[in-house]
């Protein structure tokens, strides 16, 4: 087995190699990358999809510089997460090559410092919602299919937002959910608005609708046609279970789907049936899970168990199989 860097000693490999199992053959199927967002570890773990179970270490990031607000996007045979911190913004992107188990690469670099906690893709494009660090809201992208830095999209069209919502995505259309809005003071910062952009174009986001409650740090995923918002924090940090859905192609309101196991704020990803919910949060009490359930993106109903998460409960997570790719 590799060690804590995702090192596999020479004993290991000639032990692997006289079973034939080296080189290590690549991962096949449709898989979450759920990239570890705790300072004080920084694994990266993987999961089939469509069979579930307890999740498997993939390799590291670089130790010291994982963030909570970091976000995940992917395409068919990458997976990318962006890094921001609380002080000292950093612009970092890293990627993973999804079949093949090791450690993050340097991807580019993001073109403006802030908050960011939404990310969603196509094949082509990585579009990522946040809050610059002069707390204008902007909208910026980058490439998927190729290395390099990003480059702005346009900004909100609703206004100022410190973002912690969350984004999903078709093959044409991404749409950002949720978040904190800094101009509103507590008890009532989490916001229930959804704005969507074109991918393929750049300008300013239009409005999609409502969520059927205002909240933050919730997870999403999507099919082609289907977009869920699963739990997050809404007012006073009070947590909930709810599951919304919405047609991507449409705008309007979003419309209750069912329950988490657990209410938390979580990390989510999909394949085209299943949207699978990674580890979490509670924030009062503060408690953390490593729980992982799933539902069925077409039907409605309440999540499932799927599995636990190993070795850390807060991540972001992408797949090579989501709605918009």
């Amino acid at each position: 087995m590799p060690n804590y860097q995702g090192v596999w000693s020479l004993s290991t490999q000639f032990q692997a190699k006289g079973d034939g199992n080296w080189p290590l053959p690549p991962l096949s199927g449709d898989i979450a990358i759920i990239f570890s967002i705790l300072p004080e570890y920084d694994g990266i773990q993987y999961q089939q999809i469509a069979s579930g179970g307890n999740t498997v270490e993939f390799g590291s990031l670089v130790t010291g510089l994982t963030s909570s607000f970091s976000a995940s996007m992917s395409s068919s045979t990458h997976a990318l997460q962006t890094q921001f911190a609380t002080t000292g913004y950093r612009t970092d992107v890293r990627y993973v090559t999804i079949v093949s188990k090791g450690n993050a690469q340097d991807w580019g670099d993001l073109n403006r410092e802030g908050w960011l906690a939404a990310c969603t893709s196509n094949s082509t494009r990585g579009i990522m919602f946040g809050n610059a660090a002069g707390s204008t809201s902007y909208i910026t992208y980058i490439s998927v299919s190729s290395q390099g830095n990003a480059s702005d999209f346009g900004i909100y069209q609703g206004g100022s937002y410190y973002q912690q919502g969350t984004a999903l995505s078709s093959t044409t259309r991404a749409v950002t959910a949720g978040g904190y809005n800094d101009g509103v003071t507590a008890p009532t910062y989490s916001t229930n608005t959804m704005e969507y952009v074109t991918i393929a174009t750049t300008g300013n986001s239009s409005d999609f609708g409502d969520l059927t409650d205002a909240r933050r740090f919730s997870g999403s995923s999507s099919s082609s046609t289907r977009g869920l918002i699963n739990g997050g924090y809404t007012n006073d940090d009070y947590t909930k279970n709810v599951i919304d859905y919405i047609t991507i192609a449409t705008t309007g309101n979003a419309t209750d789907f069912g329950d988490l196991t657990v209410g938390r704020a979580t990390t989510s990803t999909s394949n085209s049936t299943k949207s699978v919910n990674y580890g979490g949060r509670v924030a009062n009490p503060a408690t953390e899970y490593n729980i992982i359930d799933e539902v069925t993106i077409a039907s409605t109903g309440n999540a499932s168990d799927y599995g636990d998460l190993q070795s850390f409960y807060r991540g972001t997570a992408a797949s090579n199989a989501h709605g918009g790719l």
